[in-house]
């Protein structure tokens, strides 16, 4: 069965809302982005999803990676949570500039 193209953006715009909103901590993001991700990755549709959202899921996925809560162990090339923050908006806006965060 196809994933719905619509769900997968709509899932994409309510999970980082939330997660901008402080509705979902950021260990329930990084779960339900994670977990997002992968239906995006293995869905039959994702050619019919834009480019520019298709850039905004994957950078966010990528900058989950370098994300580090821990000051103490934390390398030069990894983020705090306040980075992860303005990356998720910044990649956010992007795409829904009228968006009200």
């Amino acid at each position: 069965m196809k994933t719905d193209t619509k769900k997968i953006v709509d899932d994409f715009f309510k999970i980082t809302t939330n997660f901008l909103q402080k509705k979902i901590s950021i260990s329930t993001f990084e779960d339900k982005y994670i977990d997002f991700w992968y239906i995006y990755v293995d869905s039959e549709n994702q050619t019919e999803i834009p480019t520019n959202i298709k850039t905004a899921i994957n950078r966010i996925f990528t900058t989950l990676d370098v994300y580090n809560p821990d000051p103490k162990l934390r390398d030069e090339y990894e983020i705090d949570e306040k980075q992860l923050r303005l990356e998720v908006k910044e990649q956010l806006l992007k795409v829904k500039p009228e968006l009200e965060i």
